[in-house]
């Protein structure tokens, strides 16, 4: 059994599980003087390290993608479920069954459409939740990266042979991650302030 001391208990609460109550006051406060504490919100991140870490943990086992998906699936629903049905996990629970859904039929989606979606399902069942915070900045930031980064991140144009080596695929990374990093920043700048 994992036993932690109750300051990383509280810690790891806070970033898996959005429960911040029961870290120290101090604690929290040096997480919002170094603008960080998103961190320790629940988002669509949180639902994307678990779709990587049961993907790896599910990959040994002999099944097919699709029941391996599902069975992912069925855990963001949970996951969902244990957070409480934060908008920023829904937006993201929403979107993820659609992509998945679309993937075992073979469809192919639009992220735009996707995020249409999720806010009317979210709006639907709770109307309130377009004033909060939580759903503002999660649909814009999303709404941010769909729209812009393909103006400013650009994919280049490989021969069938082609394929890029380590560290043009390392500079790429890191450029993506600005742009996307600059992009959320910009477009959320409005709720922020």
């Amino acid at each position: 059994s994992l036993d932690f001391e109750p300051q990383n208990a509280a810690f790891l609460k806070a970033l898996f599980l959005g429960e911040r109550s029961e870290l120290d006051e101090d604690f929290k406060d040096l997480f919002i003087r170094t603008g960080t504490m998103h961190l320790l919100a629940v988002s669509g991140f949180n639902l994307g390290f678990l779709f990587a870490v049961l993907w790896l943990l599910l990959k040994p086992i002999p099944l097919s993608r699709d029941p391996k998906l599902i069975l992912i699936l069925m855990s963001m629903w949970l996951y969902a479920a244990l957070v409480g049905w934060q908008a920023p996990v829904m937006r993201a629970t929403i979107m993820a069954t659609a992509v998945i859904t679309a993937r075992i039929m073979g469809r192919r989606t639009d992220t735009l459409n996707l995020l249409g979606l999720a806010a009317l399902v979210i709006l639907a069942v709770r109307p309130g939740d377009v004033l909060d915070i939580g759903f503002q900045l999660s649909f814009l930031a999303v709404w941010g990266m769909a729209a812009f980064t393909p103006v400013f991140i650009r994919h280049p144009k490989l021969l069938p042979h082609e394929k890029l080596n380590w560290m043009e695929k390392t500079v790429r990374g890191v450029q993506e991650l600005f742009w996307i990093s600059f992009i959320c920043l910009f477009v959320t700048l409005p709720v922020t302030v």
